[in-house]
């Protein structure tokens, strides 16, 4: 039986609800992913997810742990005269993968391919489900993604959003010194690589000659001096206070 009959006679409507929401992954779906999806449509036991990957809607590797829509599938979808899924339930159906991979980059602590990958596809699915009726929600989370592991295109869609704002562009550095002796690394200049929220707050995003990186509120700019990378070459650096 062809793909396209059995789309259209055979799967139930919660199939291809599923199927649809599947097609909306950039990369491959994640096996973490799959019981998630499954409550989205109310298959506790993920039956739904089991008979499209039986009959061949969905392929997965060897060690059934990356899924995608067949190549047959994908252009059967294509084919479709209307998209199954409404604009919000595709919002909705965004910011529900976004999270799942946000929960997974909560998960990692140091920077993988991995990591990379579902701090990317966070970014992207969250910002694709926004809804102005829950701005709140979404930034919060965008907020916590650690943007060492994100890629070019995604951070300047953070920077459009003011969630991340680079640090100029220029031969001669700008460096962060703490100048009261009860701070983190007080006396030792650390350079700006942008400005982020962080904690809800705007902060600089620093990092130190041994590669440390740390987030310094902006709003505590009497506590820090700002100086240039020549001054830190020079070793002008500002007298730290008792």
């Amino acid at each position: 039986m062809e793909l396209k009959e059995l789309y259209n006679k055979h799967i139930s409507e919660k199939a291809k609800y599923l199927l649809w929401v599947c097609s909306l992954y950039r990369e491959y779906l994640p096996h973490e992913h799959i019981a998630d999806l499954s409550k989205e449509v109310h298959d506790d036991n993920c039956f739904e997810f089991d008979e499209l990957l039986r009959l061949n809607f969905i392929s997965t590797d060897d060690r059934q742990e990356r899924y995608r829509l067949t190549e047959d599938c994908s252009e059967l979808l294509k084919s479709q005269h209307e998209f199954y899924l409404t604009k919000q339930s595709i919002k909705t159906n965004h910011t529900v993968i976004g999270m799942l991979y946000f929960w997974q980059v909560e998960d990692r602590k140091h920077i993988s391919l991995p990591s990379m990958t579902f701090a990317n596809e966070a970014v992207y699915h969250l910002l694709q489900g926004y809804d102005t009726s829950d701005y709140e929600r979404t930034f919060r989370f965008l907020y916590k993604i650690p943007i060492d592991l994100l890629d070019e295109s995604n951070l300047k869609e953070l920077e459009k959003w003011k969630i991340y704002k680079p640090s100029a562009t220029n031969n001669d550095k700008s460096y962060l010194v703490g100048i009261h002796r009860y701070l983190y690394r007080s006396g030792i200049p650390a350079e700006i690589l942008g400005e982020i929220f962080a904690n809800d707050r705007q902060c600089y995003r620093v990092r130190y000659s041994d590669g440390v990186e740390d987030f310094v509120p902006c709003c505590e700019h009497n506590n820090y001096t700002i100086i240039s990378g020549n001054d830190v070459l020079n070793k002008r650096i500002p007298k730290v206070t008792k």
